[in-house]
């Protein structure tokens, strides 16, 4: 970067780079924020002033705003202003410094020479000096049907002026001849975005015919227009002024600095269109909208800036669920603890306004109080779009929710949001009341998980049956319980190394009787952290017995770790390989123990044909050597 001071930046970079900067962080590393005095939840912060000695607090940070305030010496500005006066920057390190700070390169369009800057400055112009011309056209015999169409829809001539709203009337040349009547160069014109060039070289109006709204920055400057057109087949029905040296789409919000006078008394809402700003406002609520295109993420910063948790307010028609959908994917990379978004989606495809005519802005106001949370959107957006009729769409769907969930870069609201997801999903299939009943599996005083004595009759296979049968120490011999136990840890590994395996066995697993105190504390450490949202790895589980002071099934952890392959989860095996894998050896151990049970049972009843007293012996010693098996070999 050129360290000539005659060197300056496009107004729209340096917007860009405000936006994407935090006031309070700033201003932060250099005061103390009174904790009594300050409000953080609204982004206002107070302090003793860094610029002149005090003992009380006078020093004000605006969030919202951007702004700082000393009503003490009178000190204010933006986080430019305070790198300046606190840190001897020149304006040119400041921009550098907080672009570094957000994460953004200055590109070479961004700097421009100084004599440009009086370019700059006459396009500004040109704009203020359109949006009168506009304006008084709206009052004249042309604007006619303009003023119709603004009655129609509820605004009065003081609105107009409220709301800096205007005329183009159907003709080719109207502004371009308006303003180069007063010395504006048609270049200058052409830069604001108010007069196109064509291919054949003829200049002509890039407005004609439509009712005009005035899209201001956040000093109350033109910066360009928003347009509809009055012409039944005309389209597009709206449209926009183009990218300029001042006005970018994706870094403003109509009306912005209108909502932050606002904002005390509602929560701020972004709607979707001008009109529907218009009515929100004239309610008395704060509203903003993007400028014909998706919610950016600059314009999400604006927003939070302002508010916390902004009401995102839909229409209620196809195009207006798309829309929210894709602001939520825009969003979910971005919340956190402190800053998200709620969804208020209109009833029957209406809009705020016609609520409003309708039905009263109490209505409205019912509605938007009623607006869903960003997960419970979120949840219900995916259960609509994949269902949860069957098997095989309710496993799509929970591990759809769990995508969606980690992409929320947060790790404490991405734990929340998962668990509420579960949450959500076991409710709509009915499952919540027996979630609720094993929400803590470690503390469950049932802790073998084995099924209801009237429901135990799992029935063993066939196959296995008949191994048992013919060699009965396949399920008495030392070495088979051995087996067993790593075949069980195997199980419990797998699950580790793939927690998705969960979704298609969590009730069985749960079920299973391990037949060991350091294996069934694992178990349950596990379905632990899975049923509470968390992040299922080595680490979780080991943090979660340390917090029991669980020393066997620590030492039992550790032990795993160092076991090198496991036989479910291999490198390079594809899901539904493990997937099947898992499970057939998950329902194979059930049936062991199905049939170890029936096995007990048979041997009982031949000892005692034999003899009442012969038998009772004999079953003794049974008993003794498989307790003496389990103590040694599991």
């Amino acid at each position: 970067m050129s360290r000539n001071v005659a060197n300056r930046f496009e107004r729209a970079f340096l917007d860009q780079v405000l936006n994407r900067t935090s006031i309070t962080s700033v201003v932060g590393r250099k005061v103390t924020w009174d904790k009594k005095k300050s409000n953080p939840a609204r982004g206002d912060m107070w302090a003793c002033c860094p610029f002149h000695g005090e003992k009380t607090p006078s020093f004000h940070s605006l969030e919202d705003r951007g702004i700082y305030h000393c009503f003490g010496c009178g000190a204010t500005g933006n986080a430019f202003d305070f790198l300046i006066n606190t840190e001897n920057m020149e304006f040119y390190e400041a921009v550098e410094e907080l672009a570094h700070l957000a994460g953004m390169e200055i590109p070479k369009s961004a700097v421009i020479p100084k004599e440009v800057i009086d370019k700059t400055e006459r396009v500004y112009a040109a704009l203020d000096k359109a949006r009168e011309i506009y304006a008084a056209e709206l009052q004249n015999p042309s604007g006619k049907s303009a003023r119709e169409y603004l009655q129609k829809r509820g605004l009065n001539q003081r609105d107009w002026a409220n709301f800096s709203l205007g005329y183009s009337p159907n003709n080719r040349t109207f502004i371009r001849d308006k303003l180069t009547g007063l010395g504006f160069a048609l270049e200058h014109l052409i830069d604001a975005g108010l007069v196109r060039k064509g291919d054949d070289g003829q200049t002509y109006d890039y407005f004609r015919n439509r009712v005009m709204f005035a899209i201001e920055d956040n000093k109350g400057r033109a910066i360009s227009f928003g347009a509809r057109t009055l012409d039944p087949d005309g389209m597009p029905k709206y449209l926009n002024g183009p990218e300029s040296v001042v006005f970018s789409k994706g870094n403003n919000l109509y009306r912005y600095k209108n909502a932050r006078s606002l904002i005390k008394s509602h929560p701020l809402v972004i709607s979707e269109g001008y009109m529907d700003v218009i009515a929100l406002e004239k309610a008395g609520i704060p509203a903003v909208a993007p400028l014909g295109t998706a919610l950016t993420e600059e314009q999400m910063t604006l927003a939070w800036r302002m508010f916390s948790m902004p009401i995102l307010c839909f229409d209620g028609d196809s195009a207006g669920q798309n829309a929210a959908v894709r602001s939520l994917n825009r969003a979910l990379p971005l919340i956190n603890s402190f800053k998200s978004f709620r969804f208020a989606i209109l009833p029957n495809g209406q809009d705020p306004d016609d609520i409003i005519k309708n039905e009263g802005k109490t209505k409205l106001l019912e509605v938007l109080s009623n607006a869903q949370s960003l997960t419970q959107f979120l949840f219900n957006s995916e259960a609509a779009s994949i269902g949860i009729d069957s098997a095989e769409a309710r496993a799509s769907l929970r591990k759809s929710l769990r995508t969606r969930a980690n992409e929320i870069s947060d790790e404490d609201l991405k734990n929340e949001v998962n668990l509420e997801l579960k949450r959500l999903l076991d409710k709509s299939l009915g499952r919540d009341q027996e979630n609720t009943a094993k929400q803590n599996f470690t503390n469950n005083r049932n802790t073998s998980f084995t099924r209801n004595k009237k429901n135990s009759s799992y029935e063993a296979s066939q196959e296995l049956k008949q191994s048992v049968k013919q060699n009965p120490q396949n399920i008495n011999s030392r070495t088979a319980m051995v087996k067993r136990k790593r075949s069980l840890t195997d199980l419990l590994v797998a699950v580790i190394l793939c927690p998705q395996l969960l979704e298609y066995g969590l009730e069985t697993l749960a079920e299973l009787d391990f037949g060991d105190s350091a294996l069934d504390s694992l178990r349950n450490a596990i379905l632990d952290i899975n049923n509470h949202g968390e992040t299922l790895d080595f680490q979780t589980v080991h943090h979660h017995l340390q917090s029991l002071n669980n020393k066997p099934a620590i030492l039992l952890l550790e032990g795993i770790k160092k076991i090198p392959i496991n036989p479910y989860v291999k490198k390079g095996m594809d899901f539904e390989t493990i997937k099947t894998n898992w499970h057939n050896a998950l329902l194979r151990e059930e049936e062991f123990k199905a049939i170890f049970t029936e096995t007990k049972r048979s041997e009982l009843e031949r000892f005692i044909e034999e003899g009442e007293e012969e038998g009772y012996h004999k079953f003794s010693n049974l008993i003794n050597e498989r307790q003496k098996l389990s103590k040694d070999g599991n």
